[in-house]
């Protein structure tokens, strides 16, 4: 199953708007800048675990930062 980013723009308004960059963002959720930027640009699929701590960041559920294909 890979899990993907629904809503790319959203997410990265939701990183300034706690104040960090993406660098800080991944840092913060325990993975490298590089592999962020790849699942940010669906080029990697998180594992659910990843998935949970990255939408556990932004405050919001998993469905709502991802769609499961």
């Amino acid at each position: 199953m890979k899990i993907v980013v629904k809503d790319t723009e959203s997410v990265r308004k939701d990183i300034l708007k706690r104040g960090m960059n993406m660098r800080q963002f991944a840092e913060r959720v325990d993975i490298t800048q590089h592999y962020w930027s790849n699942i940010m640009n669906g080029k990697r699929y998180p594992s659910a675990a990843v998935a949970k701590r990255i939408a556990d960041e932004l405050g919001k559920t998993i469905q709502e930062v991802f769609d499961f294909e």
